[in-house]
C-alpha cells in the first residue's frame, strides 16, 4: 500500500454537527476501500491565504493514510461533487518526504519533551522552602519585637 497525504478545507457555514458527518462519511469510503489512517489533524477554523467563494474563512482536516490509489480516486470523485468542500489536494508520499516528517515528528518530540522538563525543572526551584527554614526566621522576628 502506498502512502498518501491528503488534505482538504470545508466551508465556514458549516455547524459541528455536518463537519462531524462529513469527516465520518470521508472515514466510511476509507473503510469500505480498506485504507487505514495513520494520522488525522483537525486544524479547526482557519483564515485562507485568499478568499475562496467569498469566504475568508475554512475548515482544515489532514489524514495521512495507507492505501491503494482507488481509494483516493473515489475520495477524489465524492470531493468534486460536494457542496461541503471548498478545496482539497491528495499526494503520494515518496521516500523523501517520508524521512522528512519522520525527522520532522522526532524533532517535534523532543522539543516537548525538553520543553516539559524545563516546565518540571522551573516547577522545583519555585517550590516553598521547608518548614525548619521558616522556623529561623521567624524566632528572629519575634527575638527583635
Amino acid at each position: 500500500m502506498k502512502k498518501y497525504e491528503l488534505m482538504f478545507i470545508l466551508k465556514p457555514e458549516l455547524d459541528e454537527q455536518q463537519l462531524a458527518d462529513y469527516i465520518a462519511r470521508v472515514d466510511g469510503i476509507i473503510a469500505r476501500y480498506e485504507g487505514t489512517i495513520d494520522k488525522f489533524e483537525n486544524w479547526g477554523k482557519k483564515k485562507l491565504a485568499y478568499e475562496i467563494d467569498n469566504k475568508s474563512f475554512g475548515f482544515y482536516y489532514l489524514y495521512h493514510l495507507s492505501c491503494a490509489s482507488a481509494l483516493i480516486d473515489e475520495l477524489e470523485r465524492n470531493f468534486k461533487i460536494s457542496d461541503e468542500m471548498m478545496r482539497f489536494i491528495s499526494l503520494r508520499l515518496d521516500k523523501k518526504a517520508l524521512e522528512a516528517l519522520s525527522k520532522a515528528e522526532q524533532s517535534k518530540a523532543a522539543a516537548a519533551q525538553a520543553q516539559t522538563a524545563q516546565y518540571a525543572a522551573s516547577v522545583s526551584a519555585e517550590e516553598p522552602e521547608s518548614e525548619d527554614a521558616e522556623a529561623p526566621a521567624a524566632a528572629q522576628e519575634e527575638s527583635e519585637a
